[in-house]
């Protein structure tokens, strides 16, 4: 696992692919420089890790009061395998990358006095929605994902 520089990885804001329905910004995802076809959630790319052949992108919205943290796990012909998203209402987030735990788990924080897991799984696996995270995590129905979310609480 590594993180990825902005001339490997980087994103632009697209606004012709502003989503009104769930109000979030998507913006477009360049590979050294180069323009792709593929479009993930958020405005600002906190992060972008390599974990094998995948992209694990962290991308914030920016919005003071109101800012949530967008995580999308791409393949290496950058196809979207996974989403979730963080957030609570009328807090703002800071990304801090606080470590990479070989072979398959990112540690950061976003939210104060917590400190969130992603663990990446070799293969997708079953979950049930609603009981299998921790309050605050959002993701789009389905019963399988390609990471775990866990978080955990500071002093």
């Amino acid at each position: 696992m590594k993180t990825l520089e902005e001339h490997q990885f980087s994103t632009r804001l697209s606004p012709d692919d502003y989503d009104e329905e769930i109000e979030t910004c998507k913006s477009r995802v360049f590979i050294k420089n180069a323009h792709t076809d593929c479009i993930i959630d958020g405005a600002i790319l906190e992060s972008c890790i390599k974990c094998d052949e995948y992209y694990l992108v962290f991308m914030s919205e920016d919005i003071p009061y109101e800012d949530s943290l967008h995580i999308s796990l791409l393949d290496k012909n950058l196809t979207i395998l996974d989403q979730a998203s963080l957030s609570w209402i009328y807090t703002t987030g800071t990304f801090k990358l606080i470590a990479l735990n070989e072979p398959d788990t990112v540690v950061f924080s976003f939210f104060d006095k917590l400190v969130w897991c992603i663990k990446c799984l070799p293969e997708k696996q079953f979950y049930v929605p609603f009981f299998t995270e921790p309050r605050g995590t959002h993701r789009k129905r389905g019963f399988h994902r390609h990471f775990k979310i866990s978080a955990l609480k500071t002093a």
